[in-house]
């Protein structure tokens, strides 16, 4: 009998330690259940249920996309070399996670149209 006990109470410390999660304070979470939101996750310790919830990590710092540098042509056709880069934060309320999790598929994909973008750049005559 005691086996019996000591097997289920090694099946609950096993469940119980596999769910916990650590959320940094560079990031938030979003904790699913069955594939649908439950809730936010703030920085601290949080417990999801193994299987059953998945917890997605975005992260909310400040980060940068390089631009592929391009060699434009002037209004008075001297050609320049332009290299520029895109900075994005994600904010850190519930909405702004949320919306990077569900309606943008990979942050740094959606801004790498801006790497083939031709830059309009025009030159004045210097005083």
């Amino acid at each position: 009998m005691y086996i019996l006990y000591a097997l289920i109470l090694i099946i609950v410390a096993v469940i119980f330690f596999a769910g916990i999660r650590i959320v940094r304070p560079t990031h938030r979470g979003l904790i699913e259940t069955f594939g649908k939101y439950s809730r936010f996750a703030t920085p601290g310790f949080q417990w999801i249920v193994p299987v059953i919830q998945n917890l997605y990590l975005v992260n909310v710092t400040e980060q940068m996309v390089n631009a592929e540098p391009q060699v434009i042509i002037t209004n008075d056709n001297l050609n320049a070399t332009v290299d520029a880069q895109v900075y994005f934060k994600i904010n850190t309320d519930e909405e702004s996670v949320k919306n990077s999790v569900y309606n943008v598929n990979n942050t740094r994909s959606r801004l790498s149209p801006w790497q083939g973008r031709r830059l309009e750049i025009s030159s004045a005559p210097c005083p």
